[in-house]
């Protein structure tokens, strides 16, 4: 089975439980994560986690950087409860397929079918 490579936008309470969802999903790959927070960007996310993650998958201060390094399938947006808050996150996807359960939100550039 080919593996969802996934792209985790946003390491706060919510994005914390949605990495620890795509680490116990078998079809999916979690081959990044992204927060620009001084805090988390440039730490390794094994120090951040609470149960065991990849290897090797330092946090990115850059949405940009980690899109050209990790080249994942679709991204998992969880920054922002708020659409105007979280468009230039979006926007900086360039035909990537972004993911949110903003209320505010949509599938970023086109609606598509993914199941995750």
């Amino acid at each position: 089975m080919t593996k969802i490579k996934v792209l985790q936008v946003g390491l706060g309470p919510i994005g914390q439980f949605t990495v620890e969802y795509i680490a116990s999903k078998s079809h999916l790959d979690l081959v990044g994560v992204v927060d620009p927070h001084p805090d988390l960007a440039g730490r390794d996310l094994q120090q951040l986690c609470s149960f065991p993650s990849k290897p090797d998958i330092i946090v990115s201060p850059n949405i940009q950087a980690a899109l050209a390094q990790s080249r994942p399938d679709v991204a998992l947006v969880t920054t922002v409860s708020n659409f105007s808050a979280c468009a230039d996150t979006l926007a900086q996807g360039n035909r990537m397929k972004f993911f949110t359960r903003n209320r505010h939100c949509f599938f970023w550039p086109n609606p598509s079918t993914v199941s995750i």
